[in-house]
């Protein structure tokens, strides 16, 4: 993580939070398991959040591009299954749709070394790249939804970050 922008009681402190914490906690799963539209009418599934984020960044993804690809494998698979693939529910940013907690499961990833995180300088922009470091579990995914992941992954394949965000932006439901 960027250990260098803090001190290092600073640092241990936030380890310390995260280390506490789950994907999202016994309590936020609680509050969102009713399960409604917002959520895919599905209960949320950590295991299946955190193999998505692996699948997605094998390759290496940027940060940005990373979360719109799970906003679209969640939104294509309810779109022709009638539920999401990971129950999480999305928030609208200028940047288009990203899962909530997003910071807080991607710190999970970092903390349990299934992702490197790095933050990269590249002309006028900050790159934050991530890239999968553990073997993901395929195993936990329906052929469907594993299926979903994949054509979503090809489907972006050449697209940068800027040209997903414009491309979520064009959508309706944006």
């Amino acid at each position: 993580m960027l250990k260098n922008h803090f001190t290092a009681k600073e640092y241990c402190k936030i380890k310390e939070q995260i280390n506490k914490s789950n994907v999202i906690s016994d309590k936020e799963v609680e509050k969102k398991s009713e399960l409604t539209e917002f959520n895919g009418y599905t209960e949320l599934n950590n295991k299946k959040i955190v193999n998505m984020i692996l699948i997605l960044s094998s390759d290496g993804v940027l940060k940005t591009k990373l979360l719109k690809e799970m906003f679209y494998a969640d939104f294509l698979y309810y779109k022709n299954f009638g539920a999401s693939i990971t129950g999480l529910e999305y928030a609208k940013l200028d940047y288009g749709p990203v899962p909530n907690c997003y910071e807080k499961i991607l710190d999970y990833c970092i903390e349990k070394h299934l992702i490197q995180y790095q933050v990269e300088y590249e002309k006028d922009y900050e790159c934050h790249k991530i890239k999968q470091i553990t073997k993901n579990d395929i195993a936990i995914f329906n052929k469907d939804e594993l299926n979903t992941i994949t054509k979503v992954k090809g489907y972006f394949q050449d697209y940068k970050s800027k040209d997903i965000v414009e491309f979520s932006h064009k959508k309706k439901f944006y």
